[in-house]
């Protein structure tokens, strides 16, 4: 389980056609509901279940630092270029989950522009093993079972994505999707 494949299918048609940058975010539609039975009631879906599901992870270049126009402007920054992932923490905590890209050039994360010159070595780190796949202009180009780091080197230009699966009650169900990396010539 996770985003519908074809939700998947046309957001990885719309970032390869590299015409602009369409970042990702994830959120719930949160209804509690409340049954009553005579005097006794009980909550079915609290708030609480749902605001632990489906959350869009920031990555800002700094600590936040309890100046609200100052945070702000660096969280909406980050947002606004992708510096973000999309994961559902309800069966495991997605916290440390990065990727990023190094060349030459320096190191560069999700949402970030790249120019591919003497080659790529893109890099996922992952709170813990986990199925995993890297997927260049929406295509899967390579899977890893059982790790926790996982690297691939390249010297191709693409938009670059990955997939993480996790188990949780007796099913394979998606934790984590990041936002691209976009590799240019």
């Amino acid at each position: 389980m996770g985003p519908l494949e074809s939700t998947l299918s046309l957001w990885d048609d719309l970032i390869a056609s590299r015409k602009r940058q369409i970042v990702a975010v994830g959120g719930v539609d949160a209804h509690e509901i409340i049954k009553k039975f005579g005097p006794f009631s009980i909550k079915l879906y609290p708030y609480f279940h749902h605001f632990q599901s489906v959350t869009t992870h920031i990555l800002t270049p700094k600590p936040l630092s309890s100046q609200f126009q100052d945070d702000r402007a660096m969280i909406l920054e980050a947002l606004g270029k992708g510096n973000c992932f999309v994961a559902y923490d309800l069966p495991a905590s997605t916290e440390g989950f990065r990727f990023s890209v190094h060349c030459d050039e320096g190191q560069f994360i999700m949402g970030d522009q790249v120019e591919v010159k003497k080659g790529l070595t893109f890099q996922i780190r992952l709170p813990r093993k986990s199925p995993t796949r890297l997927f260049r202009d929406g295509n899967i180009i390579q899977e890893w079972n059982g790790r926790e780091v996982c690297t691939y080197l390249t010297t191709e230009p693409g938009v670059y994505r990955v997939e993480s699966y996790i188990p949780y009650k007796g099913k394979l169900r998606g934790w984590i999707f990041s936002n691209p990396i976009y590799a240019w010539n």
